[in-house]
């Protein structure tokens, strides 16, 4: 079952991660994506002076995921990737890096197979988060799929062995700390992360959609949850977060039925964010990312997903409270003095990047 393959494979945070206050006038040293022996995140204030991680042809590099590129986000995997950047394992294909401009695109490539995960590209999908995460140069992260699918969710083979009672291969040593909710890593992530949903969408993959913090899809796009036609429950954290996307009822009519619904139904019941033709569909997602990336400041980006998914746990006091909290201190940012600066002028502002440290 994905539920057995969940508890050996997912990498998310605590839920006390959600509980710690960011800080606009501080930056994250390890933002929301974790490294591997840290539970929470740490943040601190001012910039750090050494140089960014240097990833060649940042502008517009088209590379297979390379871990070892910069050794300190090498992973230290069975799946990592030896010095010459040659795939140790043959599944390293199945997934590509990309990044253009300040945005990294993170791309399943496996799609005679629709997409479908194998417990590797569990891995390396992660791999390339945090290698987005904490590149300076990244302000935001899409997700897509290759052909005619997003992801049809765990690889059949491995999900049978799984019901079988196999032992799922661990790339990871797992924190036992860690939320069993596959990619939740993805809400920690400081930086935005969106969903190009290309195509099919089910099981494992409709959970990658929905822990994205936006999903913007093809036309003629499909999803389904599928866990109940496969005799399971509704795992790796849909019964907490698809109700507060779609509603209590809407959410058990997905989970109940593992119907088939398209992007525009996906679009009326608040799923899917935006809905565009197929051939549109990474350029104008890369359009709403560059406009983030030219006029907002990414670590008010970072401050405010936090603060979203955090308040979702507090009560309403304990939120208006840590709200102005947050923005006293969001006034003393340099940011705050750049934004008032560039409206003033009527110029382009000049915000600070963000990046993560290993610790």
């Amino acid at each position: 079952m994905e539920a057995i393959f969940l508890f050996r494979c997912s990498y998310a945070r605590s839920v006390r991660d959600l509980h710690v206050n960011p800080s606009p006038g501080m930056r994250y040293r390890e933002p929301c994506y974790p490294y591997r022996r840290r539970n929470h995140l740490i943040f601190t204030r001012g910039y750090h002076s050494h140089p960014p991680p240097c990833i060649e042809g940042r502008e517009h590099s088209r590379e297979r995921l390379l871990s070892a590129t910069d050794s300190r986000y090498a992973s230290k995997s069975k799946y990592a990737f030896n010095g010459h950047g040659i795939g140790m394992n043959s599944e390293a294909a199945h997934i590509e890096y990309e990044v253009d401009d300040s945005i990294a695109t993170v791309r399943l490539n496996r799609p005679e197979k629709l997409n479908a995960f194998t417990f590797a590209m569990v891995d390396q999908i992660r791999d390339a988060v945090e290698r987005a995460a904490a590149d300076e140069g990244v302000v935001a992260i899409i997700i897509t799929g290759t052909g005619r699918a997003f992801s049809a969710g765990l690889d059949a083979g491995d999900l049978a062995r799984s019901t079988e009672g196999g032992v799922p291969p661990s790339a990871r040593d797992t924190d036992p700390n860690e939320l069993p909710a596959l990619f939740s890593y993805l809400l920690r992530v400081p930086k935005p992360v969106i969903a190009a949903v290309n195509g099919v969408t089910a099981g494992g993959g409709f959970v990658l959609a929905m822990m994205c913090d936006l999903r913007f899809a093809a036309s003629d796009a499909s999803f389904t949850t599928v866990f109940s036609k496969r005799g399971l429950i509704a795992e790796h954290g849909t019964a907490w977060l698809l109700p507060r996307l779609v509603g209590t009822s809407r959410a058990l009519d997905l989970l109940w039925s593992s119907r088939r619904f398209d992007a525009a139904e996906g679009y009326r019941i608040g799923f899917v964010d935006r809905v565009m033709p197929r051939e549109n569909l990474l350029d104008e997602t890369k359009a709403y990312l560059r406009e983030l990336a030219t006029n907002v400041s990414p670590n008010s980006l970072a401050v405010i997903k936090s603060e979203v998914y955090r308040h979702w746990s507090l009560a309403m006091e304990n939120a208006f409270r840590d709200a102005d909290g947050l923005m006293k201190e969001a006034l003393a940012h340099p940011d705050a003095t750049e934004g008032v600066k560039s409206f003033v002028e009527r110029s382009a502002p000049r915000f600070k990047r963000i990046r993560g440290e290993k610790p």
